[in-house]
């Protein structure tokens, strides 16, 4: 209800033509702030907006993995960062890379396929759900998206 009101607030204020200079020159400077922050945050690296012509090999790829990896700017593996990166260890890093390996190419929508998916999700759903005192009605699911 609050929603609603608002958005029917700030769509009623925008037919005031003074108010609605007001608001767009406010959207502006948040547009400007916004892009300036991304830029910084580059660095100065522009975005890839087309798939290349050719295929990359194994190496140019790595390469340009590793030119995302220096626009890290805190030392999150050190744990300086709280509630931002859990377990950066190297011993961690290494299992997740093995497990990732074997199952990259698995796709939980086809439960049907990969039952092992389906029972690791099951098991992880039921670990929170027992953590966050859920009964037996209780349910949930993993979501697959990675960003």
């Amino acid at each position: 209800m609050v929603k609603y009101v608002k958005r029917k607030a700030f769509n009623f204020a925008k037919n005031f033509s003074f108010l609605n200079s007001k608001l767009e020159e406010e959207l502006n400077k948040v547009k400007i702030s916004l892009n300036e922050e991304i830029s910084h945050a580059n660095q100065g690296n522009l975005y890839i907006q087309r798939l290349p012509e050719n295929g990359k090999t194994n190496e140019e790829i790595l390469d340009m993995i590793q030119g995302y990896m220096k626009m890290e700017v805190l030392p999150f593996k050190t744990g300086a960062l709280s509630g931002c990166v859990y377990g950066a260890s190297d011993k961690i890093t290494e299992l997740s890379g093995n497990v990732f390996g074997k199952y990259c190419w698995s796709n939980p929508l086809h439960a049907d396929v990969f039952p092992d998916i389906r029972k690791m999700e099951a098991e992880v759903v039921r670990w929170v759900l027992n953590l966050f005192n859920g009964d037996q009605n209780s349910c949930g699911t993993v979501s697959n998206i990675f960003f």
